[in-house]
């Protein structure tokens, strides 16, 4: 069996904690609302028209009350008790665009005022979708709104030259490829961060998804297939909730036309 390999590494969120994220300085205290889009200038985002170019959507906004409220800081993603979970952001952002978010170059994550902004009275924390290059990791940016460029963004075939940090393109199944989304799974918190270095859950939970992808039993997976995972989040994300892992057939050198859905043992082997 041909073992998985190191696809894409974690980036870097506004700041370590993807919990407390600045706001533009002339607009600190506007309360956020769904469909809002934000671009990282720096240690903030700034809200801009979709239009323009941004990293972010808010997906869901609520307001912080009772004893979150009246705190002299404002709480960290990871504090337990507060009203809105990964779990909600991961509903609101599937409504929000109508497809999953997961088989998007995104992360996801909850948000709430930097120091300064809860300082002025800003009581809110929100769900935002955070777009990624499939490369590095690292947020960039896109124009026009995330829901109505979906074709743009969804991921299915892509070329990768193989280094061990690779280029990675999205390309049309019809023209020559070696990767495709296969499938998208979650780990739990009791397993192994990617960001670590340590794949195996991954590896372990993406094998299955990529064999009754392409329609291959195990013994001819194990004959010459070959699966690579992609994880968008950090430590910090991770911890949060974010811990989602792409799956992708993997034909290294070896390129294909068409897509691998359902083809068993006609999609070529791994070299």
């Amino acid at each position: 069996m041909l073992v998985a390999t190191l696809m894409l590494a974690a980036g870097c969120a506004i700041g370590s904690d993807p919990g407390a994220v600045g706001e533009s300085p002339s607009s600190s205290t506007e309360q956020p609302k769904a469909g809002d889009c934000r671009v990282a200038l720096r240690t903030y985002q700034m809200k801009v028209d979709c239009l323009e170019p941004h990293s972010a959507e808010t997906v869901f906004v609520a307001s912080l009350t009772g004893a979150l409220s009246s705190a002299s800081e404002p709480p960290k993603a990871t504090d337990e008790g507060l009203p809105v979970t990964f779990e909600t952001c991961d509903q609101k952002a599937q409504e929000y665009l109508g497809v999953d978010w997961r088989s998007l170059p995104m992360r996801l994550g909850t948000e709430m005022p930097g120091p300064s902004d809860w300082d002025q009275g800003s009581r809110w924390i929100r769900c935002a979708l955070h777009l990624v290059d499939l490369s590095t990791a690292e947020l960039i940016t896109f124009s026009g709104s995330f829901r109505r460029n979906l074709a743009e963004l969804t991921l299915d075939c892509l070329t990768s030259d193989g280094a061990s940090q690779p280029a990675i393109a999205r390309a049309d199944c019809r023209e020559p490829h070696n990767l495709q989304l296969a499938g998208v799974t979650s780990l739990d918190a009791s397993q192994p961060n990617p960001a670590d270095d340590d794949w195996t859950a991954a590896e372990k939970a993406c094998e299955p998804i990529v064999q009754k992808f392409v329609g291959l039993t195990r013994s001819q997976y194990d004959s010459g297939y070959r699966v690579t995972m992609a994880a968008f989040a950090d430590k910090t994300w991770w911890q949060a909730g974010d811990r989602v892992v792409q799956c992708f057939l993997d034909l290294g050198a070896t390129t294909m036309t068409g897509s691998a859905k359902g083809k068993g043992t006609r999609v070529p082997h791994y070299t």
